[in-house]
């Protein structure tokens, strides 16, 4: 079980994702709000994961990012979790920040595939 100083550090990282895709011409909103949207996913429904941290979706994508923040965050933990429960149809990002350093994004090879095809057309 997390301590409440570890929540509130990996609220703060899903809060620092939804920014990022905010800079990135989405808008912070649920998943009904029509145009490009994104939000923090209610994680937990009856005891059951239900998907990664963030959603974001619009401008031709659906992205599913996990977010981790922590002293020494572990990527690849992240990016197998998000290949766990990501929805079908969107592509897998894993963001991890550890305290004081820039944020490291990564993706599944094919996903990155997908969207370097995505963004030729």
């Amino acid at each position: 079980m997390m301590g409440k100083h570890q929540r509130d550090k990996g609220r703060r990282g899903e809060r620092e994702c939804v920014a990022l895709c905010v800079r990135l011409g989405f808008h912070e909103n649920g998943p009904s709000h029509p145009g490009p949207t994104c939000f923090r996913v209610d994680q937990y429904r009856g005891g059951e994961v239900t998907g990664a941290d963030v959603h974001a979706i619009g401008h031709g994508l659906k992205l599913a990012i996990e977010s981790k923040r922590g002293k020494r965050t572990n990527i690849k933990a992240a990016l197998d979790q998000v290949c766990r429960d990501a929805p079908p149809g969107f592509l897998r990002v894993a963001r991890c920040r550890d305290d004081n350093r820039e944020a490291i994004v990564s993706m599944p090879e094919a996903d990155f595939e997908e969207l370097v095809r995505m963004a030729k057309q």
